[in-house]
């Protein structure tokens, strides 16, 4: 009796531990297509894409991978948009032949021209997206709490006067 319970938990290690390394092989041959620096990445369904690269002041940088002919504001979309304080008027584009474009995108929102959507992203693009030197000065450097403080503590020693 003991030793059919033995060999039922024995036959379900096996199938589980057989299932198991089944989606590890899946996984590490995918993660394998990530690493191998293709250029372009055909998925399951036909379509063309590329890998880029999303640094700084947007909601989640990181590695994209996007449809090949994708544009600028279409990879700043995927990563959430740029945050709050985000310099969109110096906005730089790194080539993975080192070559660096910067674009003002603020201007660029503005205008009515089509010209945002033409910047078209290459196989392993870098977007850098800067914090605004202001936003930095204001929201992380705590300057406007410190001088709130100091404001409060002049008010109370003028009223303590009285």
């Amino acid at each position: 009796m003991n030793k059919k319970i033995l060999y039922i938990l024995l036959g379900f290690l096996l199938i589980y531990s057989t299932a198991n390394t089944q989606s590890l092989t899946q996984s590490s041959k995918k993660n394998m297509m990530d690493i191998t620096g293709e250029k372009y990445v055909t998925g399951e369904d036909g379509v063309v894409r590329i890998y880029i690269n999303i640094w700084g002041h947007v909601k989640s940088p990181g590695t994209y991978l996007i449809y090949d002919g994708a544009s600028l504001i279409n990879a700043i979309s995927l990563a959430g948009g740029p945050m709050d304080g985000a310099n969109l008027k110096d906005v730089q584009l790194l080539s993975i032949d080192s070559k660096m474009k910067s674009y003002n995108l603020k201007s660029l929102m503005s205008s009515s021209s089509k010209d945002l959507n033409q910047i078209i992203l290459k196989p392993y693009d870098t977007i850098i997206i800067k914090e605004s030197t202001g936003n930095k000065i204001l929201v992380r450097s705590g300057l406007v709490g410190a001088l709130l403080q100091l404001v409060n503590v002049l008010y109370t020693i003028e009223n303590l006067k009285d």
